[in-house]
């Protein structure tokens, strides 16, 4: 129960944060919700509200007025991203939900009175940290900047401990293989920007694990 009003909480912050009206984003949460009965602890429903909310915050702090990140872009990107990232189809999630886009464009694009979702379809492509080549658009460096959530290193743990079962030891060294100095996870510029000299305290956190 309170997952769910923790949830009902996010998506009225989202509400607050955009002028899309109300019915399209309840019309979009009816679509996406039992993708997410599914996928993995970590990348439930509650992730993918954190992330659009972030994205959202992105934007607004850094004044992105780039034309692929229309509200309705970062809704549909940062709403759909993570749908199909079961155990099963984790290495492939992206690539899945990028096809899930391009076969529902019809519907989104009535849904949100937007022209085309081809830059919403790569954001998913591209939004994971692994992704090693340039972004096609801002919205895909945007998606990946907030799917990295906040430099709070106590969330960040919390959250892995769902996806690895509670074992701490695989969490800490998920952390440092992941996001420490070193790691794979390289940050896009939107997320060292949005994060300003936080970094190198959150490097010295992993550190010290």
């Amino acid at each position: 129960m309170s997952n769910i009003m923790s949830n009902l909480k996010k998506i009225e912050e989202i509400k607050s944060l955009t002028m899309v009206s109300d019915d399209r984003i309840d019309g979009l949460i009816e679509i996406i919700s039992p993708f997410y009965l599914k996928t993995d602890k970590a990348h439930g429903l509650d992730h993918v509200l954190d992330v659009t909310i972030t994205m959202i915050k992105m934007k607004i702090k850094l004044f992105i007025k780039d034309e692929s990140c229309i509200d309705e872009n970062i809704l549909v990107a940062g709403l759909c991203h993570d749908m199909f990232s079961t155990l099963e189809d984790r290495k492939i999630h992206n690539e899945k939900g990028a096809i899930w886009i391009s076969k529902n464009s019809d519907k989104l694009q009535n849904l949100f009175q937007i022209d085309n979702t081809r830059a919403i379809e790569l954001a998913i492509l591209e939004h994971r940290s692994s992704w090693k080549q340039e972004f096609s658009s801002t919205l895909s460096e945007l998606i990946s900047s907030a799917d990295r959530g906040y430099l709070n290193l106590d969330d960040m743990i919390e959250r892995s401990l769902k996806y690895h079962n509670g074992n701490m030891e695989e969490v800490i060294k998920h952390m440092r293989e992941k996001f420490g100095r070193t790691g794979y996870a390289k940050y896009p510029q939107i997320f060292l920007d949005f994060h300003d000299d936080d970094l190198e305290y959150f490097y010295d956190d992993i550190d010290s694990l």
